[in-house]
């Protein structure tokens, strides 16, 4: 992906390169320095720069400019229901993912947030088993 350098310039002439180029499901795209939120970890969470960013198309409303580690971020939620590996398609892959890390806080499989993955995330698999396919 390349950013235009006039859009990443900064008032001295120079240009900053982006930590992070997030691609939203409605075709938007951020690029952005980014930056441990506040009391975070080595993995996060993450917020994007408020200065050091360039947007190109709308940004879903519900982002808040964090950026947790795995493959979905707040505000851009799967296309399908269930659809842990955001392949567009409710199968044993997903099946697996969630039976594979069933206990854990692996955040990839954890669908509805809770900071666990557990019988509600397997349901929602479940449920939605063949959707997007």
């Amino acid at each position: 992906m390349n950013i235009p350098g006039d859009l990443r310039r900064r008032n001295d002439g120079s240009t900053w390169e982006p930590d992070v180029i997030i691609f939203f499901q409605n075709g938007s795209i951020i690029a952005a320095d980014a930056g441990r939120a506040t009391g975070a970890g080595d993995f996060g969470p993450f917020q994007t720069n408020t200065t050091r960013f360039v947007v190109i198309g709308t940004l879903p409303s519900a982002f808040n400019r964090e950026i947790t580690p795995g493959n979905l971020n707040p505000g851009d939620r799967p296309a399908v229901e269930g659809d842990v590996n955001c392949d567009r398609c409710v199968d044993d892959a997903d099946l697996l993912q969630v039976l594979f890390n069933f206990g854990g806080d692996d955040p990839n499989s954890d669908i509805n947030g809770d900071g666990v993955v557990d019988d509600a995330d397997l349901l929602t698999v479940l449920f939605n088993f063949g959707s997007g396919c």
